[in-house]
């Protein structure tokens, strides 16, 4: 797990200058701690080696974020405005505030968080799949219905390579679906708010 979170700034430092880009990766890396790590912690779950392996997410937490910090250099190669007055409003995208209040709301029994960890981990996996079709309207040619289950496990910006990927494969979320779980995620989308700095060159 320690190596997966070296993803999160291994080769990532070009992203600092795209706001954009940076927006949609410190919000998944902020949800991602809020509703897996944070928890393990707080509720001394950390070293239960009884109790911590039969509650981890099913999907691997270090491959979801190997895979997604590459998307996001794939991302940041096809974003290139710049933005200006623009002040994110991230405590209007309610699930990275819910997790912030989670980590501070006690817990009755060992149930409980096993729930609370599923739920936030179903969040972050939704927000995957709208990331990736945000990105994806830089792509021309390329559109995916709305209804089109996407594996979060595989998103990425190579449409060469969705197939073999399994992007489509069974048991993916639509980005339908998964906007149902991401209330007021406009607030980390730059476009319905800022205005992009003009091509001076």
């Amino acid at each position: 797990m320690r190596r997966g979170y070296l993803n999160l700034y291994a080769d990532q430092y070009a992203l600092y200058g795209n706001t954009q880009v940076m927006v949609a990766k410190l919000t998944f890396d902020t949800l991602l701690y809020w509703s897996v790590m944070c928890q393990y912690f707080l509720h001394d779950k950390w070293d239960d080696l009884e109790w911590l392996p039969a509650n981890i997410p099913e999907v691997d937490v270090a491959a979801l974020m190997a895979r997604v910090q590459r998307f996001f250099r794939e991302w940041h190669e096809l974003e290139p405005r710049r933005w200006r007055d623009a002040l994110v409003p991230v405590a209007d995208f309610l699930p990275l505030h819910d997790r912030q209040v989670d980590m501070a709301t006690p817990l009755d029994d060992d149930d409980a968080l096993a729930g609370r960890l599923a739920e936030g981990f179903d969040v972050v996996l939704c927000l995957v799949v709208a990331l990736f079709h945000k990105a994806l309207e830089l792509l021309p040619d390329q559109h995916i219905d709305p209804d089109t289950r996407i594996q979060p496990l595989a998103v990425g910006l190579d449409p060469g390579a969705w197939e073999a990927d399994g992007l489509f494969d069974d048991g993916g979320i639509s980005l339908a679906e998964a906007l149902e779980r991401l209330p007021g995620i406009e607030a980390i989308w730059l476009d319905r708010y800022a205005k992009p700095v003009e091509d001076e060159g």
